[in-house]
């Protein structure tokens, strides 16, 4: 995500927006809404497994299978999925 690119994706595509809206997401899970971002975005640039995924990381770490895991195998790379889970925990924070 931090080379332009994201699981199959074109080379060119600026991950920015996906990473921001990754954030927001996460700190609207923890309760901090920003009136300035717009959260239309999330749904446009997150899908619904992705997004289970990611809450099930925020809320509930010791639950989480190999399975839910392997799920977004076509949707990110493992090193993507990596820094999602260290985004993750460092928004817990």
């Amino acid at each position: 995500m931090t080379k332009r690119s994201y699981a199959n994706k074109d080379q060119s595509i600026d991950t920015s927006d996906l990473r921001n809206a990754l954030v927001y997401y996460l700190k609207g899970i923890h309760g901090i809404k920003d009136e300035t971002f717009d959260y239309k975005k999330v749904n446009k640039l997150l899908e619904i497994d992705q997004k289970k995924f990611i809450k099930k990381v925020v809320c509930h770490p010791k639950d989480i299978k190999i399975e839910d895991y392997a799920k977004l195998s076509d949707l990110f790379y493992d090193s993507e999925k990596c820094h999602i889970c260290i985004l993750c925990m460092e928004t817990k924070k």
